[in-house]
């Protein structure tokens, strides 16, 4: 059998290698298969990067390994396959993931399509249909991306989080600083410039994950991950801007404190602003 197979990262190759399906027997092991990665059908260099085996099973089990590279500037890797690869008999479409040596995702190759069958023959399958796997493939690169920017909202949640503690840090001690009269102005203001600055980057930091999570929203996936989050961040808005005494605009949504804005029912009171036209001045 002829297990020499080309991937290609951003296109179908028109080619046979690309449109067979390499089969395998039940509870068989330690086939070598040889791949080479290429990129718009030129070999892709992929010196100082990981490249791992990855494929999802018929019964749902998840199979991620390590392959080894023959030749980086040419693309060249090679796989044994293990036992767990052979195991459920049925079609699975594995790929080839590119990751930089710090596991940071990069890439993934198209998918090809494999089967496990039960005491036959290896052969061709005639009756693949090649345009399926394109989507297959697809959907994989989607679900890696999406992991990799709710990873970013997670960290970006967090600086957020971060943010807000050093606001609410250094306007406590601004307060503290004023008590302590005159002898203490200059510490004040100097706490208060911390208090501002440590604000501006709450509100920057707010503003990166609504951006985060409007992108993850978009692709609809993480839709619980991504309420939680703006859920936290709206809590972080109004913390801030009670913490500040003042008015804050984080996305599109502006955070008014108790001291400045009053509610009832569905009508909201701004009585330290004023209304010029269509415009509301804050104060």
């Amino acid at each position: 059998m002829d297990n020499n197979i080309k991937l290609d990262l951003r296109e179908e190759l028109p080619d046979y290698a690309s449109r067979r399906t390499v089969q395998v027997k039940e509870g068989e092991k330690g086939i070598l298969l040889k791949f080479q990665i290429l990129e718009f059908g030129k070999p892709k260099n992929i010196t100082g990067h990981e490249v791992r085996f990855k494929a999802t099973l018929p019964d749902g089990w998840e199979v991620v390994d390590f392959v080894d590279v023959a030749d980086a500037e040419s693309g060249f890797v090679t796989y044994t396959t293990p036992l767990e690869l052979c195991s459920c008999p049925g079609v699975f479409w594995p790929y080839l993931e590119i990751r930089l040596l710090d596991n940071t995702f990069i890439d993934a190759t198209r998918s090809f399509r494999m089967q496990c069958v039960n005491g036959t023959d290896v052969t061709v399958d005639a009756n693949y249909v090649p345009e399926l796997y394109k989507f297959v493939t697809e959907g994989q690169i989607v679900i890696a991306t999406c992991n990799e920017a709710t990873n970013k909202a997670v960290e970006a949640t967090a600086e957020v989080s971060a943010a807000v503690d050093d606001a609410i840090a250094a306007t406590t001690d601004a307060n503290a600083a004023a008590r302590n009269g005159n002898a203490a102005t200059a510490q004040a203001q100097k706490a208060t410039a911390q208090a501002q600055g440590a604000a501006e980057n709450c509100i920057v930091s707010a503003n990166s994950a609504i951006a985060i999570a409007n992108a993850i929203a978009s692709g609809r996936a993480g839709d619980e991950e991504v309420a939680a989050m703006r859920a936290q961040i709206d809590q972080l808005g109004h913390l801030l801007s009670e913490s500040t005494a003042s008015f804050v605009i984080v996305g599109t949504t502006l955070f008014a404190p108790k001291s400045k804005a009053s509610v009832s029912g569905t009508r909201a009171s701004l009585p330290t602003s004023t209304v010029a036209g269509t415009t509301i001045k804050t104060a």
